[in-house]
């Protein structure tokens, strides 16, 4: 099995972390047969890029749409993998990752899987208000998640692979689901969705021994990127729902469900407590705003860029 590793990026402000994650991919136990590097309307990071990693990695700038999906799509037509696998430029593979993320591929049904994110505090630890349930906000993998190998609705953009002939059969990730740069796209969620029905017998697959540490600066564990996120996350869904039936939010039910009576139900007793109070009020915040970003996006104007694909790039 050919395995391409793509990483995209977009900023110089993430140069070390886009030389740490190269790095991470470079000490696999499994190496990858091919790393990608794809920069997003960057010229200057891409000539940075070419001169540092030019000798080991490829180097290719996505002078299309701005966005991680767009990216993407350019590192899944140039890669020559059976599988593509995905990191993002903030994050560090363990070296098992590769090994562990593409063990499932050995089971023909499964097209796609994706496994641990965890969060890597600039500050060490997370802010007070921070519960685990609320991980996801930074691109970590959050409590209520499935723990145990199985199938799932979807993967995690940061750590995730796919059969590389699937990607493009069904045209890739699509533009327009979510916001541009690195708040909530909703093309991983999306695309797991679009192979689910395209292949209803195949099965997206949680492998909770592929693990990578996703870095979360301290401007990332902030209230006003709490509530960014989520409504981006909001808006995002808004768009899956119309897109694709309301059938498609079913994990998002069961999400609210866990906090509505396992989070609440279970800090009542702690109510005393400073902490419980902030996080409950967190946990409300972000529910407040996904809910009016799902308003929002539910009564926008159909997003031709929706439609948007591999195939038109």
């Amino acid at each position: 099995m050919v395995v391409s590793v793509v990483i995209c990026c977009y900023t110089e402000e993430r140069y070390s972390g886009i030389l740490r994650a190269v790095a991470s991919v470079e000490a696999q136990v499994r190496k990858a047969d091919e790393i990608i590097i794809v920069v997003d309307n960057s010229i200057s990071l891409y000539d940075r890029l070419k001169v540092d990693l030019g000798h080991k990695a490829l180097i290719l700038l996505n002078q299309g749409p701005r966005g991680v999906p767009q990216a993407r799509n350019v590192g899944v037509m140039a890669a020559s993998g059976d599988v593509a696998a995905f990191l993002d430029d903030d994050a560090s593979a363990a070296p098992d990752w590769l090994e562990e993320l593409i063990r499932p591929f050995a089971d023909p049904s499964i097209l796609v899987a994706g496994g641990v994110e965890l969060p890597e505090w600039e500050s060490g630890e997370p802010p007070a208000w921070m519960s685990e349930e609320l991980y996801w906000v930074v691109g970590a993998t959050y409590r209520a998640f499935r723990t145990a190998p199985g199938e799932v609705r979807n993967v995690h953009g940061g750590n995730m692979a796919f059969r590389r002939a699937v990607l493009v059969e069904i045209g890739g990730f699509l533009q327009g689901i979510g916001h541009v740069r690195d708040l909530a796209a909703g093309d991983d969620t999306e695309v797991c969705i679009r192979i689910r029905t395209r292949y209803p017998h195949a099965k997206v697959w949680f492998q909770p021994t592929a693990v990578i540490s996703h870095y979360v600066p301290l401007s990332r564990a902030t209230i006003s990127h709490l509530v960014s996120r989520s409504y981006g996350e909001g808006i995002g869904k808004a768009r899956i729902r119309r897109w694709h039936g309301k059938d498609t939010l079913s994990d998002e039910s069961a999400y609210l469900r866990h906090l509505l009576r396992a989070i609440l139900a279970r800090r009542v007793g702690r109510l005393t407590k400073l902490v419980t109070w902030q996080r409950i009020g967190a946990l409300l915040v972000s529910t407040i705003c996904v809910g009016f970003g799902f308003l929002v996006g539910y009564l926008e104007p159909r997003d031709k860029r929706l439609r948007e694909s591999l195939v038109s790039s």
